[in-house]
């Protein structure tokens, strides 16, 4: 489904590209996370790491269960079926079923090196990750998954569909009850896209209200801006945090739906993101610096005091800083959109992103990105790993521009349904 001219007029730079990421993942991103992830005495996964791949931190954040099972089932799934990256994967499947789970399709929020739980709040994300790394962990097991399993998989789906509609709950967990927050849709939405592989249509309901939520009320064409809160009616409230606009998020929205529309065959879907992308990039995008900031205001650019700040694990990132997740959220986004609608506006942001990254984030010396810059691109977090940063967003990021990049440079380029197979 991409644009076969769009290909063909940049068939050689697709497959530098290719060569490029292939390098990245094989040689830099992988191999820092597989040496060093497996807790080999308490099982689980490690996730603090400083610059040079030390650890300074065994807590076990319940994000990253659900995060690094994804990546490794993931990696597997599209790269290549190494059984070590499946035992890698694996850990995380034990260490969710003996620790990380509650019950009634809950998961903990954070745990100890040996498994007892140091924070019992629960949170709807938590949730998200232990489901969409199950699924990904069930496509990589092929036909050796059991339909117990699938069904467990589909009752823990029933449960966060449920959940992520009740306003109730989703305030005892800290959001607004005068708010709908997008992160919890977008989420919501890549859930639904996943099931499908495992569950074919059953969540199509949910898939259609979450990319038109996405795209059509979030994103609005009125002020040309993604909305990190809008009203409980799904309008605009222009007060506190109904005014931010988060960039990061904003771009994992859309390649989110960018990709529904690929593997829906939806081109309408593809259109609408299209445009959704430009004004992303419009508001978003440092031209001086480069690279995409943290948060706006949707009036004044600068978001009031108490809107203007980040907490990443005691790093402070200010509103026009840069955080890593949302660079590699830009570069999906941004590949997406011109493969699949040929905009060559996209493609040349993708390689100023590709540029200010490669200049900017990766660390050549010990491998992976850093953490957080300021908006001159100082130093503000060199971490390889936190409570917030793992085996996730990173080498998601290059295991999909891998996998893109791949099919130009083999010219298999018409294929749909779900290109990660």
């Amino acid at each position: 489904m991409f644009d076969e001219a769009f290909v063909t007029r940049h068939r050689e730079e697709l497959k530098s590209l290719f060569e490029y990421y292939e390098k990245e993942l094989l040689e830099d991103i992988i191999p820092f996370w597989e040496s060093r992830i497996v807790d080999n005495e308490y099982g689980g996964y490690f996730n603090c790491f400083d610059r040079k791949g030390r650890l300074f931190k065994d807590v076990k954040p319940g994000w990253f269960v659900g995060r690094n099972l994804y990546t490794f089932s993931y990696l597997y799934n599209v790269v290549e079926k190494r059984k070590e990256w499946l035992d890698i994967a694996a850990e995380g499947v034990k260490w969710m079923e003996k620790y990380a789970y509650r019950g009634n399709g809950r998961f903990n929020s954070s745990m100890a090196r040996d498994g007892s739980v140091t924070d019992a709040r629960l949170n709807i994300f938590n949730d998200v990750f232990a489901v969409k790394g199950y699924y990904e962990y069930l496509v990589a097991l092929g036909e050796a998954r059991t339909a117990e399993q699938l069904e467990y998989a589909a009752e823990l789906t029933d449960i966060l569909f449920a959940n992520a509609k009740d306003i109730a709950l989703l305030e005892e967990e800290g959001f607004s009850s005068r708010f709908q927050n997008h992160a919890v849709n977008f989420m919501t939405l890549l859930t639904a896209l996943e099931g499908r592989r495992l569950f074919g249509e059953r969540y199509a309901e949910e898939l259609n209200e979450r990319v038109h939520n996405a795209l059509y009320m979030f994103a609005n064409g009125d002020y040309k801006a993604v909305f990190e809160n809008v009203g409980i009616d799904g309008k605009p409230l222009l007060e506190e945090q109904g005014r931010i606009m988060d960039p990061g998020h904003a771009l994992e929205s859309c390649w989110f739906s960018l990709r529904a529309g690929m593997e829906c065959g939806n081109k309408a879907i593809l259109k609408r993101a299209e445009e959704v992308l430009d004004w992303i990039i419009d508001r978003g995008y440092d031209e001086e610096n480069g690279g995409f900031i943290l948060l706006l205001d949707v009036d004044k650019d600068v978001p009031e005091d108490s809107q203007r700040t980040q907490n990443y694990a005691g790093t402070i990132a200010d509103w026009s800083d840069k955080v890593w997740w949302a660079q590699a959220e830009g570069l999906n986004a941004l590949a997406l959109s011109a493969l699949l609608n040929g905009n060559e506006r996209h493609f040349e942001y993708f390689k100023k992103l590709h540029d200010y990254v490669d200049k900017n984030f990766r660390d050549y010396e010990y491998g992976e990105w850093y953490s957080i810059l300021t908006h001159e691109n100082k130093m503000l977090s060199d971490n390889k790993g936190f409570e917030g940063k793992g085996a996730y967003h990173v080498p998601r990021c290059v295991i999909l521009l891998y996998d893109l990049f791949k099919r130009c440079a083999s010219n298999e380029i018409n294929r749909t349904g779900d290109f990660e197979k």
